[in-house]
């Protein structure tokens, strides 16, 4: 009797108390994880600067493993489940033909892996935060502006000579992250949450504060992709507001004198950074270095094109149907040369299924949230941003397959999923 009654007292305990326990251990470790994400970034920089080997990797695998444990525990949307479950099959399968077919060495086909975790890391963080009930807008608001400060502190030691520099020749600075078009991506991305959280919420005052502090950190950067986006995303967030509002006359009159100001503010503040980014940080430099071997376009894309061609009449000449498909995987690409252009790079290292895969994820989240039947502002908004950054990685690389801005990525696109309660008016979150 004694032992039927532990036993189901066992059961019980197992089934009602301790997975409860056990998943909120997980989410405070999950959080905890994340708050110190770009700390260890930075330091990943620092060791990687002493010759030391990267503790990012590990340390991401480590976010992935609890991320999807989490996941899978509590459940959740279960069509973002079957996307996850879906892209770990596919991607599994291009990964054991690379393994089978081009790889001789397990370290070889290692370093292919570590690709794939990469967007594996913004799938399952995006799973996450739409599966706890736990994270609201609030917390993700928090968490974006704890990054931009960690981030943005780098780039200020970059500007001071620590660290590294965006371009050869100390021109721009990064500090001791190590990616630069990564850490571009990654202040866009919470540059866009904070920016919608102010301006949904109607703090004019803040938003234009950090309005100022993130074109002032883009031009220290000496990126022109982030710069650029920067000065374009407040004005496309503030057309969906008028056009969003159009019934609402006086709000639209508001929004319409806001909308004016921005514009004359913008047209003032353009020309002033990009002087300061031309003659004080000194992207002049680099441009009167290239300006007389290539011609503007090719220079604005910093070369790009002629390396994505080259890439191009390199591979196509011998590339099979099974290549086409799976691809050729990162290592074999870096033997050549990567474009840095992310739909070129993508399909010849993962095949028309990968870069099908990727992109169609990406349209797929873009389609659900035009499809929510609430909070109609913010979800086009957040959907904007997804048309800019499939925009900006048309251009750059590592944008969509980032390793430093997939969590990022993922805050940003969940933002429009964890709007509850939305007033466009008062401009009242919850």
């Amino acid at each position: 009797m004694s032992n039927k009654f532990y036993t189901l007292r066992c059961q019980t305990v197992l089934k009602d108390k301790n997975p409860k326990k056990f998943l909120m251990v997980l989410y405070v470790t999950i959080i905890f994880l994340l708050f110190l994400l770009p700390i260890v970034d930075s330091i990943n920089g620092f060791l990687l600067r002493l010759g030391y080997f990267s503790i990012a990797i590990p340390y991401k695998m480590l976010i992935l493993t609890v991320l999807l444990l989490y996941s899978f525990l509590e459940g959740g949307n279960k069509s973002f489940l079957y996307i996850l479950l879906y892209t770990i099959s596919s991607f599994s399968m291009i990964f054991f033909y690379h393994s089978i077919s081009l790889y001789d060495k397990v370290t070889t086909a290692f370093l292919d892996l570590s690709w794939f975790i990469k967007f594996f890391l913004f799938l399952s963080a995006l799973f996450f935060f739409l599966s706890s009930k736990k994270i609201n807008v609030s917390l993700l608001f928090k968490l974006s502006i704890w990054y931009f400060i960690v981030y943005s502190f780098n780039i200020l030691l970059g500007f001071l000579g620590l660290g590294y520099s965006q371009y050869s020749g100390n021109i721009g600075g990064i500090g001791f992250i190590y990616a630069g078009n990564e850490l571009s991506f990654t202040l866009f991305s919470v540059s866009s949450i904070i920016l919608i959280y102010l301006l949904s919420n109607r703090l004019l005052l803040y938003f234009y504060i950090f309005f100022f502090l993130a074109i002032a950190i883009s031009v220290i950067k000496a990126t022109k992709t982030a710069l650029l986006a920067l000065f374009i995303l407040p004005i496309l967030f503030l057309i969906i507001l008028l056009i969003h509002n159009s019934s609402a006359l006086k709000v639209k009159k508001k929004l319409l004198c806001i909308f004016i100001f921005h514009l004359f503010l913008s047209a003032i503040l353009l020309p002033v950074a990009i002087y300061i980014l031309l003659f004080k940080v000194g992207l002049i430099k680099r441009i009167l270095f290239w300006i007389e071997k290539v011609d503007i376009f090719t220079l604005l894309l910093s070369n790009r094109n002629n390396l994505a061609v080259d890439l191009l009449a390199t591979i196509s000449k011998n590339t099979s149907p099974c290549e086409y498909i799976f691809g050729y995987g990162i290592p074999y690409l870096r033997n050549l040369h990567i474009s840095e252009i992310d739909p070129i790079d993508i399909f010849f290292s993962y095949g028309i299924l990968g870069l099908l895969n990727i992109y169609g994820i990406l349209f797929f989240l873009f389609y659900k949230i035009l499809k929510l039947k609430h909070n109609s502002e913010i979800k086009l908004l957040v959907a904007s941003t997804i048309l800019i950054a499939v925009s900006i990685s048309s251009i750059a690389g590592h944008v969509v397959n980032s390793g430093l801005a997939a969590i990022p990525f993922a805050m940003l696109i969940s933002v429009a999923f964890k709007f509850k309660r939305y007033n466009p008016h008062k401009g009242v979150l919850k």
